[in-house]
């Protein structure tokens, strides 16, 4: 006998808060990709000097991101001002 999952309930939660534990290049991609959706993001990880470089991975990945999509230095700097903090 076949069982069916219902995925309905699931989807009607509205997620606003994520934390990745681990800020590897997969794990600060995810929390990169989380902020930019609009989620409060925590990032997780053994020590500060790793999660500081995290950050600065996310913040250059931002600024490629940011200079294809947008021509001028004025419109780059409001679009990452904008991004949470981690």
């Amino acid at each position: 006998m076949a069982r069916s999952f219902s995925s309905s309930s699931v989807m009607n939660l509205a997620l606003k808060n994520v934390t990745v534990i681990g800020s590897g290049l997969m794990g600060s991609g995810i929390a990169q990709v989380a902020a930019q959706t609009g989620h409060n993001v925590t990032l997780v990880d053994v020590s500060e000097p790793i999660l500081e470089k995290a950050h600065s991975r996310i913040q250059k990945s931002l600024e490629r991101v940011a200079k294809k999509k947008f021509s001028d230095n004025a419109q780059i700097s409001f679009k990452l001002k904008k991004f949470p903090a981690f």
